[in-house]
């Protein structure tokens, strides 16, 4: 019981000395009372890493450092928490990264961590998911010896600067109202974009309210969201796959779509828009067809290329592409290859054009295809140019559907007609008790608008693009648009 005591004593003259009487009570008033009942508020701060960063400033005898899985049991630092032993295990199992400030010595004095994973949050009983160029930054921890060292600003810095490399556009942070040292922390490199009140009664949430100015910014989701959200994808890309991978049993014409037999002049036609579209050099542009299939319209682009390289994630549609039968404008072999085009196996920088047509509407989600156009814009050189051919344009929603009309039989529209009539809550909650079915193929749509601001805020020119009136394809004119988006130099 005495040493209980002198640790105790030894804790609040700290607190004092630290954060003052008015402070400490008020914090100590919280953890009495936070276990029963607790109205507070957690406030978001984002940090734009497309603007001009502060430089890092850092005694020289620090040292920032990215901390690895083997190195782990330094984090725990003067903690002995076996919780939060395993917590970190799990940190890094799912792929969030933790940086770390040391001394010459070697010794750990702060850590932050990283993620683009969702991640929990405590308070709220959410998850914080981030978009695809969002990072999550959490749960920074200074010892106390090292607090009051501008520490916290530099590790700062140094996560943003690493986003901004990476290519994020912004990093995310929150801080709980009851911690007036963080806020201010946060609010010297980072700007509050609104905040998040909640109400807690034994440690379970009742209430929460989330400023209008987030709605947008980030996304908040309950834990039984989240699991469905997964499992929807899951399922999605499952069925995705078994699609892709039976178009290997499919005549050659009809790799491009999946769908219906497509005649050699609607396969030259699509190469002709990408050629005129991307404005191809022969005599000087490397260039890479992300979803290449069995090189159908690749074998009509790489005569206009330099050197041609085409990737896509199904080895069988690859296999199938006759030895030497595609070549570049000089004669050279075009080279293919199997590859996920969410990570290509390319240096940054590699291709003079880019680019990928009827893939991206594909994919399981939209941060899955975000995350192919981020690739296709890394491995593009400065000033070069990627183009998003044939993606389903949100704007031209209302034309397709009555195009689909226009084609139905009087058994399909029915079915249309039903569709329209049931309230999307009800139907969403009647998808998820079995009692309809969805496609688990149906296409993604996207706001081309929306995607063109997003890259436009990175420094890229963006340009949407209709298909020409004489285009093969009525289906592709009436419902899907281009996005052609060009590097800065």
């Amino acid at each position: 019981m005495p040493n209980i005591l002198r640790i105790r004593k030894t804790r609040l003259g700290r607190s004092l000395h630290e954060k003052g009487l008015q402070l400490t009570a008020v914090q100590g008033m919280r953890a009495v009372t936070k276990p029963l009942f607790e109205i507070a508020s957690i406030h978001f701060y984002s940090a734009c890493v497309d603007e001009p960063l502060p430089a890092l400033q850092l005694d020289s005898f620090l040292g920032i450092n990215i901390i690895q899985y083997s190195d782990a049991v330094v984090l725990m630092m003067d903690r002995d928490e076996p919780a939060l032993a395993q917590e970190i295990a799990k940190r890094f199992e799912r792929g969030d990264r933790c940086i770390a400030v040391q001394d010459a010595s070697g010794e750990l004095l702060h850590s932050r961590w990283l993620s683009m994973q969702p991640t929990f949050i405590p308070e709220i009983d959410r998850f914080i998911a981030p978009e695809q160029g969002q990072y999550y930054m959490y749960d920074g921890y200074t010892r106390r010896e090292a607090r009051g060292r501008a520490i916290d600003t530099a590790v700062r810095l140094f996560i943003f600067a690493m986003a901004k490399k990476e290519g994020a556009r912004e990093v995310l942070s929150y801080v709980n109202s009851s911690n007036p040292i963080g806020l201010k922390a946060a609010s010297k490199v980072q700007q509050e974009i609104g905040r998040v009140s909640y109400v807690r009664t034994l440690k379970r949430c009742l209430y929460v309210s989330t400023d209008n100015n987030l709605k947008g910014r980030i996304t908040l989701l309950l834990s039984k969201t989240l699991e469905l959200r997964n499992k929807d994808y899951a399922v999605r890309g499952e069925a995705l796959d078994k699609w892709f991978q039976s178009w290997c049993d499919e005549p050659m014409g009809k790799r491009s779509t999946g769908f219906s037999m497509l005649s050699e002049p609607w396969l030259i036609a699509t190469a002709g828009f990408i050629v005129d579209t991307l404005k191809l050099d022969p005599q000087r542009d490397e260039v890479l067809d992300v979803g290449c299939s069995s090189a159908v319209v690749s074998r009509h682009v790489a005569p206009h290329c330099k050197r041609f390289h085409g990737v896509d994630a199904i080895s069988g549609l690859i296999e199938d592409i006759p030895e030497g039968s595609v070549r570049t404008s000089e004669g050279e072999l075009a080279v293919f290859s199997v590859a996920d085009g969410r990570s290509l196996p390319f240096p940054s920088g590699t291709f003079t054009k880019v680019y990928c047509s009827g893939v991206i509407h594909m994919l399981p989600s939209h941060n899955d295809a975000l995350r192919v156009v981020d690739e296709l814009l890394r491995v593009s050189k400065p000033g070069g140019s990627v183009l998003l051919a044939a993606v389903p344009d949100q704007a031209k929603r209302s034309a397709s559907r009555q195009l689909v009309w226009k084609r139905s039989g009087s058994k399909e529209k029915a079915k249309i007609i039903t569709h329209r009539l049931v309230p999307s809550p009800l139907r969403n909650a009647m998808r998820r008790m079995s009692l309809i079915r969805s496609n688990p193929i149906a296409f993604l749509e996207f706001d081309l608008d929306s995607l063109r601001s997003r890259y436009e805020s990175r420094s890229f020119k963006c340009q949407v693009i209709d298909f020409p009136p004489d285009y093969c394809s009525e289906d592709f004119r009436t419902a899907r648009s281009n996005l052609l988006i060009s590097s800065p130099h």
